[in-house]
């Protein structure tokens, strides 16, 4: 085999395939197949020229150069073979895929992107990114409904959305969820309140201090828990539980108007004191009662029924005809706030011949103010009536019994 040569300064540029060489070299010797090593790269030569009258010398590459232009650098020439070029071959298609790998590993680790590396013997593989696997698999998550990739909420009030723009996962005791409520949040307008979440007041003061609380609680220092519910067309609907086991609720609409709070009625304040607040309800449904001056039934619409019994037990004349009479008064055991409808009647009752017997009687109703009609139900005095009772064709009777029932309003 022969020599290596010397080259003492060659000059190629890329992709050209002459190589210029100075110093006067014979290269006509160089056979296609020897290898030009420069850098410690090696190529292929296809043929040499001896040196001209200047000096220079070329080599033709069996390729064109595709590394970097160079200038007047040192290199040498060695004689070779076919297995020794198929080795340097190899060794540039380790080189190019080395750098193809080297960009990809780039790409993976950089890019949302699928990318593709060609082995050695040709096949293609192709891998995800790091950041689309990342990406794919938070929208896997997402859709799957699970608590990876969502953040959580960062205060008791946190309504914001996570760096997902989705809406943030709820800590135990956020909003009152979970926990014992939401404390100190009162005092100054329930109509602020309008997230979903129960709340309750830290203290008596900040009951007294609120603002757009039901106004039929007229007591002060209450406890209470408020619950909101808001859906998605941000309508509100707000229940209010106050200690002395009172509930209301109210709701606002789209358009941010408040209804007005209406209390929920159960069997605990079913029967209670009825009232109301320019005629509208604000206690129980049914209210009854009683008194010297009778019994009383009120209802949460304004209707009253009064009623009384009463039994007379002296006062009878001992001769008795058609035009006998005998006179009571009293006034009714609640106030109506007009002339109501009045029912009367009597009965009398004697001992005689042994054993008890009833004996009907007539009843007049008159207004205290007003002589005697001969009609029942006409009038009846806001607060009293007058009574007239005669019995007829009987025996004189050992006591008298009038039922009185009064119908009308008490609102």
């Amino acid at each position: 085999m022969a020599n290596w040569i010397t080259l003492p300064s060659v000059s190629v540029t890329n992709g050209s395939i002459t190589v210029s060489v100075t110093g006067g070299v014979d290269l006509s010797s160089v056979q296609s197949g020897w290898a030009l090593i420069v850098n410690n790269i090696p190529v292929e030569i296809a043929s040499g020229t001896a040196a001209n009258g200047s000096g220079v010398s070329t080599l033709t590459l069996a390729m064109p150069w595709d590394g970097s232009t160079i200038t007047n650098q040192p290199a040498k020439v060695q004689p070779t073979g076919a297995p020794f070029l198929a080795g340097i071959k190899a060794m540039q298609d380790t080189n190019e895929y080395a750098i193809s790998v080297h960009k990809t590993l780039a790409e993976i680790a950089t890019l949302d992107k699928d990318v593709t590396i060609k082995d050695p013997t040709g096949e293609e593989h192709t891998f995800a990114t790091m950041r689309k696997i990342a990406r794919e698999a938070q929208e896997f998550f997402d859709a799957a409904g699970t608590a990876a990739g969502y953040d959580v909420t960062q205060s008791a009030t946190d309504t914001g959305n996570g760096a997902n723009g989705k809406p943030k996962l709820l800590r135990v005791g956020d909003f009152g969820l979970g926990g014992g409520g939401l404390y100190g949040v009162f005092g100054i307008d329930l109509n602020s309140y309008i997230e979903t979440g129960v709340y309750r007041n830290a203290s008596h003061a900040t009951w007294n201090n609120s603002l757009n609380k039901p106004a039929s609680i007229t007591t002060t220092n209450q406890t209470f828990v408020l619950t909101v519910d808001k859906n998605q067309s941000s309508a509100v609907t707000q229940t209010l539980h106050v200690e002395s086991n009172r509930y209301f609720i109210r709701s606002r609409n789209i358009y941010d108007v408040w209804t007005p709070w209406r209390e929920v009625l159960h069997t605990g304040n079913l029967v209670g004191t009825v009232s109301q607040l320019s005629s509208v309800p604000t206690g129980a449904i049914i209210e009854r009662g009683s008194n010297a001056n009778g019994e009383y039934t009120k209802f949460a619409d304004g209707t009253m029924i009064c009623s009384r019994t009463v039994v007379l037990q002296s006062g009878f004349p001992t001769s008795l005809d058609s035009k006998s009479v005998i006179d009571d008064s009293f006034v009714t055991p609640a106030t109506f706030i007009n002339t109501p409808s009045v029912q009367l009647t009597a009965t009398a009752l004697t001992t005689g011949n042994g054993g008890s017997a009833r004996k009907a009687m007539s009843a007049w109703i008159r207004d205290q103010a007003t002589s005697i009609v001969s009609t029942p139900n006409t009038f009846f005095s806001r607060h009293g009536v007058l009574m007239k009772l005669e019995e007829r064709q009987f025996n004189e009777p050992d006591r008298a019994v009038l039922f009185f029932t009064a119908i009308g309003r008490w609102y």
